[in-house]
């Protein structure tokens, strides 16, 4: 929603919240991409509004300089999951088969997304099949959405100490 006042402040033009939308390019950045260029994203709070729209969109590129890079996801970011407020005592105990759960918070309070829900950080170390792990994650009830995306960057641009190099899926 900041990003949205901003823009229309700029006097750009942005979609409504409903979609559907005919989008040809995202671009966005993330917080881990692995050697099979899967992501972890959501450090900022909004992967499941960014998720849908990576989903609608043609061609996702993802903008990330050199320390984004890791083997596996999960080597350097925990994995962020959405969860609706009720019930969220459950669902961390739930989270907590996974690895160690905290409670993402913002100014001594319990960080409240764009959707009105909180996010757990699952730090589950290096993730062999982030797939499964997110289905997993996603199969439990209060679970709104994870920070995994998988398979969906097609392009990812990284700069470094030589330059942007290209990442091709």
């Amino acid at each position: 929603e900041v990003s949205r006042r901003k823009a229309e402040a700029l006097g750009i033009v942005v979609l409504g919240d409903a979609g559907p939308w005919q989008i040809d390019v995202c671009v966005d950045g993330a917080d881990e991409v692995s050697e099979n260029l899967d992501l972890i994203k959501g450090g900022g709070g909004c992967h499941s509004r960014e998720k849908i729209v990576n989903q609608a969109a043609r061609q996702n590129i993802i903008v990330v300089d050199e320390s984004k890079l890791s083997s596996r996801l999960g080597e350097k970011w925990s994995v962020p999951v959405e969860v609706l407020p009720f019930g969220m005592g459950s669902v961390r105990a739930w989270l907590e088969r996974f690895g160690a759960v905290s409670l993402r918070e913002q100014a001594g309070r319990a960080f409240v997304t764009d959707s009105g829900n909180h996010i757990y950080d699952v730090n589950a170390g290096s993730i062999p099949d982030p797939a499964a792990l997110d289905r997993e994650l996603r199969a439990l009830p209060g679970v709104v959405d994870t920070g995994l995306f998988i398979g969906r960057a097609d392009l990812v641009l990284v700069a470094g100490r030589n330059g942007v190099r290209q990442l091709r899926r």
